[in-house]
């Protein structure tokens, strides 16, 4: 989601599906996954903002966090290095991880209690 509004605008919100991969084999030969979790970042303060490939599956290879400039500024260069779907970058002042939240492999929040 991306919004021109808010304390701290430009921000966009994306919301990834993450998990341990183990180094165990299941009886059809993947790799077993375990540890799902959903984890929500918000962008504030995007300077510049490139994306491509927008799909009904985005898929990353790489998510990567660097430190960059804007304006003189300090500032942050996150890539998104796509498998499928989704690419692209963009450059912020700050990062939140806003919320984590245990899921199962399709992504489905886990109930709580």
């Amino acid at each position: 989601m991306l919004d021109r509004r808010g304390d701290h605008p430009p921000t966009g919100e994306m919301l990834v599906h993450a998990w341990r991969m183990t180094d165990q084999v299941d009886d059809r030969g993947y790799y077993v996954r375990n540890t799902h979790t959903l984890v929500r970042f918000v962008f504030e303060g995007i300077a510049n903002i490139e994306l491509s490939e927008f799909n009904h599956q985005n898929v990353l290879f790489d998510l990567e966090i660097a430190p960059d400039t804007t304006d003189s500024c300090p500032a942050f260069r996150v890539t998104l290095d796509s498998s499928y779907g989704l690419g692209g970058s963009l450059v912020c002042w700050r990062i939140v991880i806003a919320d984590v939240t245990p899921c199962d492999e399709h992504a489905h929040p886990l109930r709580q209690g």
